[in-house]
């Protein structure tokens, strides 16, 4: 029971000493709720309780590295994209009307895939980046509305 409140001490309450503890010994939030077997979040509260913060330069940076990463694999899509849009129209032949629609069809919808992860990467808006994927994937084209 503690003192304060009569009431059993949480758990968050119990293991604060102990994340104060190896938080000196330079351990992160990850590894010690690996250590106490609990959850990062409840290592999170512990701290707070125990007077401790943890460093986020570390996950800010890999944060950062990962969108990154993402958007040159978003780059490196949109010129695949554009070179199946290429092949399909390539292989258009005026002998076979049928398979003309359908590789003019292809080539659109890979051009169109192609511009759509271009614009994602390349907005100036003040969105969240998915506030600017959800419009873009939601904005019709004139003239296509059904």
């Amino acid at each position: 029971m503690t003192a304060a409140t009569g009431r059993p001490p949480t758990t968050r309450e119990t293991i604060a000493p102990d994340v104060a503890k190896l938080h000196a010994e330079g351990h992160g939030r990850n590894e010690i709720a690996r250590q106490l077997d609990c959850s990062p979040s409840t290592v999170t509260k512990a701290a707070e309780i125990a007077g401790v913060t943890f460093d986020r330069t570390a996950t800010v940076q890999a944060t950062e590295a990962a969108k990154l990463d993402a958007k040159a694999r978003r780059s490196r899509l949109a010129v695949r994209w554009l070179d199946i849009a290429e092949q399909a129209l390539d292989a258009i032949s005026p002998h076979n009307p049928r398979d003309a629609r359908d590789l003019a069809v292809v080539a659109g919808v890979a051009t169109d895939k192609s511009l759509r992860l271009d614009e994602f990467d390349n907005t100036d808006s003040d969105y969240a980046t998915v506030d600017v994927w959800l419009a873009a994937m939601l904005t019709t084209n004139p003239g296509t509305e059904r």
